[in-house]
């Protein structure tokens, strides 16, 4: 069994976000035979036979709330366990997930305490109730201007502040989709005291504003005490690589106790559209993690053909593992999609672990596998933490650190949040 709590070393931590059937799916006893148990697919659990990963990320949009279905989100270990748990945001970026505000009109706090209380009961640390101005994309959200996701928030966070009980840390969430929404937001809520802080919208995939907003925070005297960092939507590997030099400069000059996390559903999302993982690619024009179509086909029904890539989970199973519907469109079934995503969590781990150790080489070893972009960001951020002019060295690196992951694909098959 692989422990990656023993790999982690100081990089910032990428922490899956649980789907809820994927959460449920390991009390729920299979319905045909495979070559592993339920409880394997429970990477909380320090038995199962596959991996083990202590952290991730769980929403309570997507809870079904008030939560009555086993999962191991609620019967984890928590002196073993982290859960970071997210509020909803991005349910109501969607519109499935509406909650009483000046803008978006519902009566009472129903919705508000419930989501409260649930992250106080099930999370070691939360995001406060946010509304995304990606909702602004979104008719079927009720918002049209980004002053109304904006004074929303702000109720949000000032009911979480009025009513939490202390159980749970919180992480302030900043937003915006350019410079001038971003500055607008922070000057917004940087008065709130909560333990940490959370960076979505522009602040995703872009060094620059991130590097701008954290050094302007520090000068402001918001970082000192602050015990969290976390950047919402993002596990590409160039992202990875940037948020440990920025834990490591933040502990050095900062903080040294101070973590940084992120998370994506990918694993999940693509696993639910037959998409696996399949491996990494470190070299300097191509930095990031590969996907593959799975045959889905009633042809494989039965097949003793091995899975094709390897993972604790890929390494016991066959097609005929993978495909158990021998009529229909697709000859997936549910568990299949289940063992499949622990396959894709297992190679993101996988991947951002590599992508880190090739990473931190000396700059002549490290030339040979990261992209030269990269390389030189990991010294902007090292000087912008040690000089008195950060603002002049980021204007002047300014196009540099706008990096996407995107940029370092090379034609692989792969999604921007990789």
């Amino acid at each position: 069994m692989i422990d990656f709590s023993k790999l982690q070393r100081d990089y910032a931590t990428y922490l899956p976000a649980i789907s809820k059937g994927y959460g449920e799916a390991v009390f729920k006893p299979f319905r045909r035979p495979v070559p592993i148990e339920p409880k394997d697919l429970d990477f909380f659990d320090t038995d199962t036979r596959l991996f083990y990963l202590p952290s991730a990320l769980y929403s309570a949009g997507q809870a079904g709330l008030p939560s009555k279905t086993a999962s191991n989100v609620y019967q984890r270990d928590r002196a073993k366990t982290f859960l970071l748990g997210d509020s909803g945001g991005f349910q109501i970026i969607e519109g499935t997930l509406k909650i009483a505000g000046k803008v978006v009109k519902k009566p009472g706090d129903k919705e508000r305490g419930i989501i409260l209380g649930w992250l106080e009961k099930h999370c070691d640390w939360a995001m406060t109730l946010d509304v995304p101005p990606a909702a602004l994309d979104f008719p079927t959200s009720g918002y049209s201007q980004f002053r109304d996701c904006l004074a929303d928030t702000h109720d949000h966070v000032m009911y979480f502040e009025k009513h939490r009980k202390g159980r749970t840390k919180f992480l302030n969430c900043l937003h915006g989709r350019n410079e001038f929404e971003c500055e607008l937001w922070y000057n917004a809520f940087r008065q709130f005291e909560f333990e940490g802080w959370a960076f979505g919208s522009g602040y995703k995939e872009n060094p620059y504003l991130v590097l701008h907003r954290l050094l302007s925070m520090r000068d402001d005297g918001y970082l000192k005490d602050k015990e969290r960092l976390h950047f919402l939507g993002q596990g590409g590997l160039v992202i990875a690589c940037v948020l440990t030099s920025i834990q490591r400069a933040l502990r050095q000059h900062i903080n040294p106790e101070v973590c940084v996390t992120f998370d994506t559903s990918s694993p999940f999302t693509q696993a639910a559209e037959c998409q696996v993982f399949s491996g990494y690619v470190l070299k300097p024009k191509t930095f990031s993690i590969s996907k593959e179509r799975m045959p889905d086909s009633p042809s494989y029904v039965g097949s003793d053909i091995p899975f094709p890539w390897r993972s604790p989970i890929g390494e016991r199973l066959t097609l005929g593992d993978l495909c158990a519907k021998s009529s229909g469109a697709r000859a997936w079934d549910s568990l299949t999609y289940h063992m499949m995503m622990n396959h894709n969590v297992f190679m993101q781990m996988d991947a951002i672990i590599a992508a880190n150790r090739v990473y931190e080489l000396e700059a002549g070893d490290a030339k040979k596998y990261c992209p030269t972009a990269l390389l030189e960001i990991r010294d902007i951020i090292a000087e912008a933490f040690e000089t008195q002019n950060w603002d002049t060295l980021l204007t002047r690196h300014r196009n540099l650190l706008q990096i996407k992951s995107n940029d370092f694909t090379d034609g692989l098959n792969v999604r921007g949040d990789f």
